[in-house]
């Protein structure tokens, strides 16, 4: 009875970290993509930024009180050059608008001053 239990236990074991292990491959894969996506983005020059903003805003259907938090992410981005700078932008006023709507619906204790 003790083998039996002993060799499921070492079944187990080893069935977890074969699991593990390939999951653990996945992932270093995934962060080496990210890796060169974020690298491209950074070296991707943009000509005219804002008409790239505009475009993604008409593609995107983005109202109007959203195209002015992009416009405040741009200006806090301070106008870079590359793919990085248009995305984050979007990304600023994402979180600008969030912190927004936290204080308007009174949820001011959750918000954290940066």
């Amino acid at each position: 009875m003790c083998e039996v239990r002993r060799e499921k236990r070492s079944y187990i074991r080893d069935l977890f970290l074969s699991i593990c292990i390939r999951n653990m491959g996945r992932i270093f894969m995934e962060f080496g993509k990210q890796r060169d996506q974020f690298r491209i983005s950074m070296q991707t020059i943009v000509e005219n930024p804002l008409m790239t903003i505009e475009s993604f805003n008409r593609q995107f259907q983005i109202g109007e009180k959203e195209r002015e938090a992009v416009e405040w992410g741009w200006q806090q981005e301070g106008g870079g050059e590359t793919m990085f700078h248009v995305v984050n932008a979007y990304t600023r006023a994402a979180n600008w608008t969030n912190y927004r709507l936290r204080r308007v619906t009174g949820f001011r204790r959750w918000v954290v001053p940066y």
